[in-house]
This record gives structure tokens, sequence and C-alpha cells, in this order.
């Protein structure tokens, strides 16, 4: 299933923000109308409601925004901290009910080849922004591109590799494709930081002058 917010640049986009690539808040209407009313009527209202700005918040994140159809209701969970069956509950309410919420039959993997506008991103060579590839050739790929760089020990880059490679449970995304930012060099910069044995200089045998 895939989710996207219904009508996001009527009701979250103004003016200001549509001219921003990236966003650190979003414009959420303050009017507590019959939609308001409608969920708040409802047991669970609180955590309908509070699900429901969650997946705003994620939203405003993704290019183009208000879609998160490149993302699983795993996904959504691991973003937003809250449990898969509170969302799927949420998310079952809001498209049905109010029509908030649409839901797909299919994750559109496509989504990641368009840009703020809805136009298709040229490609600048890094995994993320060339076109999806299937999950094993996108695997093989950051495998590539670890390679490629330098500084920093095989053994180092195994255990990095094995860590940002690991599968959500539905595997259709890595570890690293997760994160709301990603740089590859920074966050191996960061893993040699902790690593303890990253700068230790191996102990050479003591050699004795020749008398």
């Amino acid at each position: 299933m895939g989710y996207k917010i219904r009508d996001w640049n009527l009701h979250f986009e103004r003016d200001r923000s549509a001219q921003w690539k990236h966003l650190s808040w979003v414009p959420i209407p303050n009017k507590q109308g019959h939609g308001y009313r409608k969920i708040m009527s409802e047991k669970n209202g609180t955590s309908i409601f509070g699900c429901w700005h969650a997946l705003v918040q994620q939203a405003s994140l993704c290019t183009p925004r208000g879609d998160l159809s490149k993302y699983t209701l795993e996904d959504l969970s691991l973003l937003t901290l809250i449990k898969e069956e509170t969302l799927s509950s949420a998310i079952d309410y809001l498209s049905k009910n109010l029509d908030w919420i649409e839901v797909t039959d299919n994750l559109d993997t496509n989504v990641l080849k368009i840009d703020i506008n809805g136009k298709p991103k040229p490609s600048d060579g890094s995994i993320l922004s060339n076109t999806i590839l299937s999950f094993n050739n996108r695997v093989e790929a950051f495998k590539e591109e670890l390679k490629n760089t330098i500084n920093y020990p095989d053994t180092m880059k195994k255990e990095f590799f094995d860590y940002w490679t690991e599968p959500n449970k539905s595997k259709t995304n890595m570890r690293f494709e997760l994160e709301k930012t990603w740089d590859l060099n920074r966050r191996l910069n960061t893993w040699a930081s902790r690593d303890r044995n990253f700068d230790k200089k191996p102990v050479l045998p003591e050699r004795r002058l020749k008398v």
C-alpha cells in the first residue's frame, strides 16, 4: 500500500513554503472544523489526530511534498515512532471517513524521481537520486559506491555496509534509505570516529641493532 495526503498544496503549502526546496516546518491549519470534531468524537480520537499530524510532518519532508507512497506502513512506523497497528487504524479512518489520506494499491517508487514541483529529477550519479532499481541492484550500487571510498580499511567498510544495508521486513528499503538525510562520506567519517580500532597503528616488533 502507498499513502498520500490528499490536496496537499491546497491545505499545507503557502507562497513562502512553495519557494523552499526543503522545509523544517509545515503550516498546519488551525481551524477546528467538522473533520476535527468528527475525529474527536471517536473513542481513539486523540490517537487518530496525533497520527495525522505525524504523517503530515513526515509528508512535508517528501519529494514531492505530501506524497508518502515510497514508504510502507512499517517504514512509517519506524520514522514516526508510532506502532504499526495504531498507524494502520488511523490511516484507515482518515482515508475512509474523512478522505484526508489517499491509499493506493502499490508503492509508488517513481516518486523518488520527481522534484518538489512534480518535474523529473536530473540524475547526479548518486544512489538516492538515480532511477529506482530493484532492491538487490540498489544493494550492489551501494556496495560499489562504498568500494570507491578511500582512507578506510576494508574491515570497517564491511561492518558499515552490513549495518546500513539491513532491509526492513518487507525488503523494500535498506536502513540508510529510511534516513531523512544521507551523505556517505560524512557517515563514514562519523563511523570511523567511533571505531576504536580505526586510528590504532599496528605494534611493530622491537628491532635490535647489529653490533
